[in-house]
C-alpha cells in the first residue's frame, strides 16, 4: 500500500499552526495510517513558529518532523519537504488550508495509479472559489498566460500538490528557480517531462488577508514568468513517458 508523507511550509504561523494541525490529523480518520510523515518547514518567522513546529514535533510521535530555514521562502520550504520525504507520495498543503478532502482525492488517484500529480484547481469546473473577485482574476490571467507562454493546458499550478515521491525528486533535481516561482516551475516541468497531471477541484475561501496586495504581485508575477522561462528551454516539448 502506497504511503505518503506530508509537506507543510510555516512562515509566522504561530497564531494557529498548532491547534490547525491537530486538527487535521484529527480528520483524516481512516486516512491517518496512509501519512507515515509530516515536515513541518519553518522559514524565516519572526514570530514562534519555530516553538510552535517544536511542540509538533514532541506531540508526533515521530510522524512529524521539523526543518528550520534562515530565510523567508516558500519554494525553498517545499523543495525541503519535498526532498526529505520517505514515503512512497508526498502531498504539499498550506499551513492555513490543510484540506482533507484534497488529500483523499489525491490518495485515491494515486491508488488507482491515475496520476504522477495532483494539483488542487481553485479553476476546475467543480471548483468552487470564494476569494475576492481581484484575486481570481490575477488567478485566470496567470494561467491564460502560462497558456500562452508556454502551452500549459491545466487551469492552476499553484499551492496544493501531491505528487509521486520519484517524480518530486526528479523535478527538484531539475528545477532552476526558488521563491514562488518554484511551485509553478515543478508543475510545468512535470508538463514538459510527460508526467501524468491530473486535477482535482478546491473550494476555498480566503480565511485571512493576503499578505501582498495585487497590485504588488504584478511585477513579481512578471520575474516569475521570466525565469521560468529560463528554465523550460531545456526541454522544448513535452516528452512522452511510458505510464507509472
Amino acid at each position: 500500500m502506497l504511503t505518503f508523507a506530508v509537506v507543510i511550509p510555516v512562515h509566522n504561523e504561530a497564531a494557529f499552526l498548532v491547534p490547525a494541525v491537530e486538527k487535521f490529523r484529527r480528520r483524516l480518520g481512516p486516512l491517518a495510517d496512509r501519512v507515515a510523515e509530516i515536515h513541518l518547514v519553518e522559514n524565516g518567522s519572526r514570530d514562534e513558529s519555530w516553538a510552535c513546529v517544536q511542540r509538533l514535533v514532541a506531540a508526533g510521535r515521530g510522524q512529524v518532523k521539523g526543518h528550520r530555514l534562515p530565510v523567508s521562502s516558500y519554494g525553498e520550504a517545499v523543495k525541503t519537504g519535498l526532498l526529505a520525504a520517505t514515503a512512497g507520495a508526498v502531498s504539499v498543503l498550506e499551513s492555513d488550508y490543510l484540506d482533507v478532502d484534497f488529500f483523499r482525492a489525491s490518495v485515491g488517484l494515486l491508488d488507482r495509479g491515475e496520476a504522477d500529480l495532483v494539483i488542487a484547481s481553485k479553476r476546475h469546473p467543480e471548483a468552487r472559489d470564494l476569494r475576492p473577485w481581484r484575486r481570481r482574476l490575477l488567478t485566470l490571467l496567470f494561467n491564460l498566460g502560462l497558456r500562452a507562454f508556454f502551452g500549459y493546458p491545466g487551469t492552476d499550478t499553484h499551492g496544493l500538490k501531491t505528487f509521486r515521491t520519484p517524480a518530486a525528486r526528479e523535478l527538484c533535481r531539475l528545477s532552476r528557480t526558488g521563491g514562488e516561482a518554484f511551485q509553478t516551475e515543478i508543475v510545468l516541468l512535470a508538463h514538459r517531462l510527460g508526467y501524468r497531471i491530473v486535477e482535482s477541484p478546491l473550494h476555498i475561501r480566503e480565511t485571512r488577508k493576503t499578505r501582498i496586495s495585487v497590485l504588488r504581485r504584478v511585477p513579481k508575477v512578471l520575474t516569475i514568468v521570466q525565469d521560468i522561462r529560463r528554465s523550460l528551454r531545456r526541454f522544448p516539448r513535452p516528452s512522452a513517458r511510458p505510464n507509472s
